[in-house]
């Protein structure tokens, strides 16, 4: 803040707006709350198995279905491409 003209020309003469005070002093709340405090031990983590499917946010990936069912259409367009000439061969 001091790199800023204004800010250093209120630090120098003394003239602080209400909001530099009050995060000047929640700065050093949290320092001494830092300082004061000891680190907490971290609780014991139990192993757990993956999940299979992981949840998926608005832009979403295709699913696996989609993919099969997309495979499954093209083989059965190419299964009656090759039969119906066959069925329509008899009378």
């Amino acid at each position: 803040m001091v790199t800023n003209p204004r800010v250093a020309h209120r630090i120098e003469h003394g003239v602080l707006p209400q909001w530099m005070d009050v995060a000047w002093e929640r700065r050093e709340r949290e320092v001494a709350a830092m300082n004061a405090a000891p680190p907490s031990p971290l609780p014991p983590q139990t192993l757990t198995p993956p999940h299979r499917a992981r949840a998926r946010g608005r832009h979403r990936a295709p699913s696996r279905w989609c993919r099969r069912r997309a495979l499954f259409h093209g083989v059965l367009s190419v299964l009656g491409a090759m039969i119906a000439p066959v069925i329509g061969a008899f009378p």
